[in-house]
C-alpha cells in the first residue's frame, strides 16, 4: 500500500541519516540517541537506570549489595550518570563469574576494573532532555493499582521466539493476556491467535476482560537475560496502559517498563500523572517528606503516610513532584520509594519546562466553565461514576475511592487517538 511504501522509505532514510551522523558527527549522534545510565548506590542495592533512544522503554537493573559486592563499611550512597560508550559496553562483555570485578562509582564518573584486564573509566555527562519527565510518568504508573501475573521462563521464551521469527503484516498487532483465577495465564499473539500457556504458574486475582498491550517487539530486550532468569513477573494496569516486566535472576532483577504503545513514550507523550487524585500540597510538606526520605534512604507509601499523618492523595502528589525533580524513584519489586538525587541541587519549576499540555488545557476548560457535570453516582467499592458534557460533547469518568481516574469516555478525536 501507499502507506507501507512511505513508511519503509521514511525508516530507510532515517537509518541512513543515523549512520551518517554516527560516522561524521559523533557528539550530535549521542545527543539524538541518548543511552546514558544513571547509577545509584543505596544502602541495600546498586541499580542502573536508563531510557531507550525513543523514550518508550525504561530499564532498571537492581543488584543486591550484600550478596554481590559483599559488606563494605567505607562505601557511601549517591547517584551519578555516565556516557555508556561502545568501549564501556565491550568492557562489560568481558565480565565473568570466575574473575573479580570492582566498580568504582563517584560524582565524576564510573570505573570498571576486572582481573587481568586494563581498567576502564567513563566520565559523568549531562542528563538527556526529557528524562526527568519520564521519571515522573514512571512513578505515576507504578503508583497506580496493578495486577501482578507470574510467568514461567518457558512462556517468555516461547513469546520471544515467536516474535523473533514472525512479523505481522496486518493489524491487530497486540499481545492479549487472558486471566482466569486459579488457572495458568495465557498469552495470545495477534493476528495469528497463537496461544502461549504459562504452565507452572497460577493466576490469583480478579477476572475481567482480556488485557491487550502494543509495541510487543520491545520485549526482545529480555532475550539476553533468559539464560539467567529464574522467573518473570508481569505488572498490568489495563488495556493500552504501560506494562512492567520483572526478570528475577537470583541476587539481580531487571525491570523493563514499556509505555502503552511505542509512540506514546515515557519522556514526551505519556500523561499518567494527570490521572492522580487532585490535592493541595504545601512547600513545607514537600520539604519534610524529601528530608525524611533522604534520611531513611527508602520507605514504603504506608510508612510515609503514618509518619507524616497526611492524606494519601497529598502524599502521592509529593512523591510525584520529587520524582519530577529527580530526587525519588519507585522500586516496584521492593515496594518502596528510594531517595536518589540525580542532580546536585533540586530543580525548580522553571528548570522542568512547560507543564503537560493536557493538564494546561483541562484547567482552562474548567476555568471557563466549559465542563458541566450532569450526574454523579457512587458504586459499591466507594468509587465514583460521573457523566457530563465538555464543549457540548458527552463525557464519562470513573474514579476509584482515592479519587484517582481509572477510566474515561469521550467522542472527541483526541480521546479516540490518545485516550
Amino acid at each position: 500500500t501507499t502507506y507501507n511504501n512511505a513508511r519503509r522509505a521514511y525508516w530507510k532514510a532515517r537509518n541512513k541519516y543515523s549512520r551518517y551522523l554516527a560516522w561524521h558527527d559523533w557528539d550530535m549522534w549521542r545527543k539524538l540517541m541518548p543511552c546514558d545510565p544513571i547509577i545509584t548506590v543505596a544502602d541495600d542495592v546498586v541499580f542502573f537506570e536508563c531510557f531507550s533512544a525513543d523514550g518508550s522503554s525504561y530499564g532498571c537493573l537492581t543488584v543486591n549489595r550484600e550478596d554481590t559486592f559483599g559488606s563494605n563499611t567505607d562505601m557511601q550512597t549517591g547517584t551519578t550518570n555516565v556516557d555508556y560508550s561502545w568501549d564501556l559496553y565491550n568492557h562489560f562483555q568481558s565480565l565473568r563469574s570466575y574473575r573479580e570485578t570492582r566498580f568504582t562509582v563517584d560524582p565524576t564518573g564510573f570505573e570498571v576494573a576486572t582481573e587481568s584486564r586494563e581498567n576502564y573509566r567513563e566520565e559523568k555527562i549531562d542528563l538527556p532532555d526529557g528524562w526527568l519527565r519520564g521519571f515522573l510518568q514512571l512513578q505515576a504508573a507504578m503508583a497506580m493499582p496493578m495486577r501482578k501475573v507470574s510467568l514461567s521462563r518457558e512462556a517468555v521464551y516461547s513469546l520471544l521466539a515467536w516474535l523473533k521469527r514472525n512479523k505481522a503484516s496486518r493489524s491487530p498487532r497486540a499481545v492479549r493476556l487472558e486471566l482466569k483465577s486459579g488457572q495458568a495465564p495465557e498469552l495470545v499473539l495477534e493476528p495469528w491467535e497463537r496461544r502461549i500457556v504459562s504452565r507452572g504458574t497460577v493466576y490469583h486475582g480478579p477476572e475481567g476482560e482480556p488485557i491487550r498491550f502494543w509495541g510487543r517487539r520491545r520485549l526482545l530486550t529480555l532475550a539476553r537475560v533468559l539464560p539467567l532468569a529464574e522467573s518473570f513477573d508481569l505488572y498490568l494496569l489495563g488495556t493500552g496502559f504501560p506494562t512492567f516486566w520483572v526478570a528475577r535472576m537470583g541476587e539481580m532483577r531487571l525491570t523493563l517498563g514499556l509505555s502503552g504503545w511505542t509512540t506514546n513514550d515515557w519522556t514526551r507523550g505519556s500523561a499518567l500523572d494527570a490521572l492522580a487524585p487532585p490535592a493541595g500540597l504545601s512547600a513545607s510538606t514537600l520539604a519534610t517528606i524529601a528530608q525524611d526520605l533522604e534520611l531513611r534512604g527508602s520507605a514504603s507509601f504506608e510508612t510515609l503516610l503514618q509518619h507524616h499523618s497526611i492524606d494519601p492523595a497529598e502524599c502521592a502528589m509529593a512523591l510525584n513532584k520529587l520524582a519530577n525533580t529527580g530526587e525519588v524513584i519507585h522500586d516496584l519489586t521492593a515496594g518502596v520509594y528510594r531517595f536518589r538525587r540525580i542532580l546536585p541541587n533540586p530543580l525548580g519549576e522553571a528548570d522542568l519546562g512547560p507543564e503537560n499540555p493536557e493538564l494546561t488545557e483541562s484547567r482552562r476548560l474548567v476555568a471557563n466553565n466549559v465542563v458541566q457535570i450532569l450526574s454523579q453516582e457512587t458504586n459499591e467499592n466507594g468509587g465514583q461514576h460521573l457523566t457530563g458534557k465538555s464543549g457540548g460533547k458527552p463525557v464519562e469518568l470513573w474514579m476509584d475511592i482515592d479519587g484517582r481516574i481509572t477510566s474515561g469516555r469521550c467522542v472527541c478525536g483526541h480521546h479516540q487517538k490518545a485516550g
